[in-house]
């Protein structure tokens, strides 16, 4: 089941149909929750029609949001397209081995320093132009993870990646002040994977704190905190304060010093972990992520950024298919209770 799910993640399975992709697939900086509010809210346009969810877009088609063309679409659903054809035959071809360039995977330049491979699906995913971008970044404390150009700090100008043949966004994000671990990527996919799916991936830090903290504010700190943080969805409107228990977490000691701790995290709220501190009476002076769904920063120095390893590619994967598990299965239970509802 799960190797079958892998496949179908290569193929983008969700969204195809011999009509050609959806229209919430062929936005590919955008996550397919935000591409369905950007379609429902009418901003979406294949070939100057407004789009529909139900809208199914080809290769040669003209995908605009707000009038203006959106980099990478056609590509990025040729690339769909084809990887299903390879491995399923479809347009007309046979299941089998991915064309390849001459001499093999497509190299780029140091400067372009990219994930290549398309998702390993029993070594048959096609290698194609536009590829999919999954990179980890050493955030420096001072840089902003904002791709807004008007902001000076944002993390795109601050990492150079603004430089890169695909356009990438933060999965996530890490305070101003704070260091570490910072996944950036050009698929859409990711972001629901890692942060919104019901399975949600942990996230560690070693943080310093102000004064030591002593062991019955760490075992408070592990059962959950009653804290206030501010939601605000895409950016619009004013934010909503939503004061809730934050969920169980791991909380340690980190080596000998008495000021350091290690939390793993589950969940990622605003400012989650400087307001538990502060919550048990005391206050964050360094906070470092160190390790993301078990990618960490192994090879990199502040400020510099590498494309994801293979095996730190695998680990994404496995994210993405346990996301898509999770997905059915709810739709699942929610379709056997309107079943039941409507016996």
């Amino acid at each position: 089941m799960r190797l079958l799910l892998l496949l179908l993640l290569a193929a983008g399975a969700t969204g195809l149909s011999a009509g050609g992709l959806r229209v919430n697939r062929a936005l590919p900086q955008h996550s397919r929750r935000e591409a369905d509010r950007l379609i429902q809210a009418g901003r979406v346009e294949v070939n100057g029609e407004v789009a529909t969810p139900g809208t199914r877009v080809g290769p040669k088609d003209d995908v605009r949001l707000d009038g203006r063309v959106v980099k990478g679409a056609q590509q990025h659903v040729r690339r769909e397209l084809a990887a299903a054809a390879a491995l399923g035959g479809g347009a007309g071809g046979k299941p089998g081995k991915a064309k390849e360039g001459k001499g093999g995977k497509k190299r780029l330049k140091p400067s372009e320093r990219v994930a290549v491979d398309g998702i390993s699906a029993g070594g048959r995913a096609a290698l194609l132009d536009a590829p999919l971008a999954y990179i980890k970044y050493w955030k420096p404390a001072g840089v902003t993870c904002t791709t807004d150009p008007k902001d000076k700090t944002n993390v795109i100008s601050a990492g150079g990646f603004g430089k890169l043949p695909a356009r990438v966004f933060p999965v996530g994000r890490l305070d101003k002040d704070s260091t570490g671990l910072l996944l950036l990527t050009s698929d859409g996919r990711v972001p629901n994977a890692m942060l919104r799916s019901s399975k949600k991936q942990p996230k560690e830090y070693l943080v310093r704190t102000k004064r030591r903290v002593d062991d019955s504010a760490i075992n408070a700190l592990r059962r959950g905190v009653v804290i206030s943080t501010p939601v605000q969805r895409d950016g619009r409107g004013p934010a909503k304060v939503i004061t809730a228990k934050t969920k169980p977490c791991t909380v340690t000691r980190s080596g000998r010093d008495a000021q350091q701790l290690r939390f793993v995290l589950t969940e990622g709220r605003n400012r989650q972990i400087r307001r538990m501190v502060a919550k048990v009476g005391n206050e964050v002076v360094e906070l470092h992520r160190d390790r993301f769904c078990g990618v960490t920063l192994k090879g990199l120095r502040p400020g510099q950024w590498a494309e994801c390893s293979k095996a730190e590619r695998r680990i994404i994967e496995a994210a993405l298919v346990d996301a898509q598990e999770a997905e059915g299965d709810g739709a699942g239970r929610g379709g056997a209770k309107r079943k039941k509802e409507k016996e």
